[in-house]
């Protein structure tokens, strides 16, 4: 399954009212074993526990995806999902971010934490 399937199948189980089926459950159980994300349930009722645990699925996911699309990229520089900052008046974020944008601010002193591709 690709990350986009998985992402918005972890976004339906956690946002779903209804009672969770078996095999959602089952997937989110895989999902986490795939990511490494320790998940023991408090009881195999526990919608709540199934739904925190298809959330963090979900983040991982969402940046595995985002790394992904970075290694991918033709751009040099490509910020970490999420990002959205003002650095002093300018506005950093995957919409407004250029290249030579990027250049600018990291030679002002902006720290390259904020970008999974640097240049």
């Amino acid at each position: 399954m690709k990350y986009e399937e998985t992402i918005e199948a972890l976004r339906v189980i956690a946002q779903k009212n209804d009672k969770l089926t078996d095999v959602e459950k089952e997937f989110v159980k895989d999902i986490c074993t795939e990511f490494g994300i320790k998940f023991e349930p408090k009881s195999t009722r526990c919608k709540s526990c199934y739904q925190d645990a298809a959330l963090q699925c979900y983040n991982e996911a969402t940046k595995r995806a985002a790394s992904e699309g970075a290694k991918d990229s033709e751009r040099s520089y490509v910020l970490r999902p999420g990002v959205d900052v003002f650095f002093g008046s300018v506005r950093v974020n995957a919409a407004t971010l250029t290249d030579e944008l990027s250049e600018k601010i990291i030679a002002r002193g902006f720290d390259k934490k904020f970008f999974l591709k640097c240049k």
